[in-house]
């Protein structure tokens, strides 16, 4: 008959020490669910992004809506914006690009640029009053900024912007 130390010894649970195996490849399987993670993070948050302009002596922070729900909302029900803030609205391609002023609480300019960034057309202060009109023009890219904003940075078509 087998003594109790023997017993319980068999009855034990089988606990293995980690191979070498094991130690190098526990920290890359950390390390590849980290990297997909911040991918992940960084895919989430792409849209969420800013540009710099600088026009002149004028700076302008673009928050940047480059999704159809960001483009959607735009600056709607916001109360207020600060001079050196606008919106860049971004498109995959130059097509004709209409707008209006749902949702706008204080007016604007709007400023349609191509595919080189190049100033196609400009529409300057543009009330809310005005919706539901719609100010349209070809390009891939429009810019929203305060009204006024557009002549205080000597904006004019043809001009090329960088952002």
């Amino acid at each position: 008959m087998p003594s109790n130390d023997l017993v319980k010894t068999k009855l034990a649970p089988k606990t293995q020490t980690p191979s070498r195996l094991h130690n190098i490849l526990r920290p890359l399987l950390i390390m590849a669910v980290a990297i997909v993670v911040l991918a992940s993070v960084s895919l989430l948050t792409k849209h969420q992004g800013s540009r710099i302009l600088v026009v002149n002596d004028h700076r302008y922070r673009l928050t940047v809506a480059d999704t159809n729900r960001l483009r959607a909302k735009g600056l709607g029900n916001q109360s207020t914006m600060d001079n050196a803030q606008g919106m860049l609205f971004t498109f995959p391609a130059s097509q004709n690009l209409c707008f209006w002023m749902k949702d706008m609480r204080f007016s604007l300019d709007m400023v349609w640029l191509d595919d080189s960034q190049r100033i196609v057309k400009i529409e300057q202060n543009v009330s809310p009053r005005t919706y539901p009109k719609t100010y349209c023009a070809s390009g891939q890219y429009v810019i929203e900024l305060n009204a006024g904003q557009a002549k205080a940075a000597g904006l004019r078509a043809g001009q090329q912007l960088h952002f």
